[in-house]
């Protein structure tokens, strides 16, 4: 299964690993020495250390962040290669460790996300006001990032192409026993409701510049729209009632229209997130209330011309 989509996946996750093991020292040495009212050697050799770390760990977790496309997209082709599969979900499925691997991707992005955010609001201030903060704030991310090359050895080395692995129609079905099957089972105008309505309200904290209430709504938006995304709007993507996969709308069958909708989806939580971070926080609400009414209008676009051009609904 060292086909050459894994070997850069685990080659450059490699490398960068040796440059955030060099950066936690640097790192590590900050939290314990930093103090901006020195003017000593000490200090001003911590400081010029931190500037160098800092910028090489920028380009290291913006790397990480864009090589998450690549990584579904190597996913995506790996399921012609392994039997039962029709897309990432069959792929993913075929060793126990695919799950937790994506799971700690998703979080990853944000985290590395709100690294990188913090520290170009550190480098704006000439006093370095959260060289400290951002440093502890980067042990933590390492560990994560330790674990994620390390689960991602584990996972493509644990893959058996001959074993045979669940398709997306059996994994996101209404008869599968799982809490998303109990989801899928409810009302359709809960499913994409609830998702509007969060969407709303968003609209409402960001008119009033409720910055703290408008970063929660941003967190309980990913939830309901991905929810709603898997269990009404895929399937007017598909025009099939029955496919409810969040990944086959990744392939070209579909336009690859996955993609603009994760992307979409993925800046306006994040911005939305951050937002409440920060006490001017104002211009990140502005970006994420773009790409979410982006995503929120594209995502509109399938049930409505689905109507338009059929005369009725899917369901």
């Amino acid at each position: 299964m060292l086909t050459p989509g894994i070997v850069v996946l685990l080659t450059l996750d490699t490398l960068f690993a040796v440059f955030m093991s060099v950066a936690f020292v640097i790192a590590l040495d900050v939290v314990r020495r930093w103090d901006f009212s020195k003017s000593d050697e000490v200090q001003f050799r911590l400081q010029k250390r931190l500037y160098l770390v800092s910028t090489v760990t920028k380009y290291v977790l913006g790397m990480k962040m864009a090589l998450f496309l690549y990584f579904v997209y190597t996913l995506d082709h790996l399921a012609s290669l392994i039997n039962g599969a029709m897309c990432a979900v069959g792929v993913v499925d075929a060793s126990s460790y695919g799950i937790y691997l994506i799971v700690l991707k998703l979080l990853n992005l944000y985290l590395f996300g709100f690294w990188i955010v913090l520290n170009g609001v550190d480098y704006k201030n000439p006093y370095l006001p959260y060289a400290k903060l951002k440093s502890f704030f980067f042990l933590l991310i390492y560990v994560f990032f330790l674990a994620e090359v390390v689960l991602e050895y584990l996972y493509f080395f644990d893959i058996d192409p001959q074993s045979l692995v669940s398709c997306c129609s059996s994994v996101f079905s209404t008869s599968s026993q799982s809490l998303l099957s109990s989801y899928l089972t409810l009302p359709n105008g809960f499913q994409y409701g609830s998702f509007y309505l969060v969407v709303v309200l968003s609209l409402v904290a960001y008119i009033l510049k409720w910055n703290r209430v408008y970063s929660v709504l941003s967190a309980l938006t990913l939830l309901t729209a991905l929810l709603s995304l898997i269990g009404y709007f895929g399937t007017y993507i598909y025009e099939l009632p029955t496919h409810h996969c969040p990944f086959c709308m990744l392939q070209s069958d579909y336009d690859y229209v996955g993609y603009f909708l994760y992307i979409a989806l993925f800046l306006g939580t994040f911005y939305g997130i951050v937002a409440g971070f920060f006490e001017k926080g104002e211009k990140y609400i502005k970006l994420s209330i773009f790409f979410i009414l982006l995503y929120t209008f594209v995502i509109s676009y399938f049930p409505f011309s689905y109507y338009i051009l059929n005369g009725r609904w899917l369901y």
